[in-house]
């Protein structure tokens, strides 16, 4: 899913702003893509990282993650009330984006929401449940290390069917 969502189908070392280019599944403002997907499984057994596109790989964070699990959990339980399944936290940078334009703000959750939309139609695709919950997540984001410039700009909650 996260794959199929964040693929990489070109990259060029200039663009228009003079910064990269890229062309991916899910459109971005200016093709700079500053989000970024951090996963967060309910439970206690899978960990909990940054997913790398290039490499298809989830970077481990090096957090408390007992603290980013129990806040996530509260918040996922609150907005959705799911007791299993794994959150995508959507994670921008939004210097990326102020490099190329001014107020960029609203193009940072444009770019979130057509993210959590294409993550959702994915899962769908894939037989799975999804759910974009209404929250930034900056909060969650700090609890798991990522600090500013970083913030949360939503979320999507995968699972399986019932």
């Amino acid at each position: 899913m996260l794959w199929h969502s964040m693929l990489l189908r070109e990259r060029r070392s200039a663009g228009r702003f003079g910064i990269g280019w890229e062309s991916r599944n899910t459109p971005s403002a200016g093709g700079l893509h500053p989000l970024r997907l951090l996963i967060i499984p309910i439970g206690n057994g899978d960990p909990i990282g940054v997913y790398e596109p290039e490499r298809h790989a989830i970077l481990l964070c090096s957090a408390d993650e007992r603290t980013v699990r129990r806040a996530n959990e509260a918040s996922v339980s609150e907005l959705t009330g799911a007791k299993a399944g794994t959150t995508v936290q959507i994670v921008a940078d939004p210097t990326r984006t102020g490099a190329g334009y001014e107020n960029s703000e609203s193009l940072l959750v444009r770019d979130a929401g057509a993210l959590s939309a294409t993550i959702c139609l994915v899962a769908t695709a894939l037989g799975l449940t999804s759910c974009a919950m209404g929250r930034t997540g900056t909060e969650i984001c700090r609890r798991a290390g990522l600090w500013e410039p970083f913030i949360g700009l939503g979320a999507v909650h995968v699972g399986s069917r019932i």
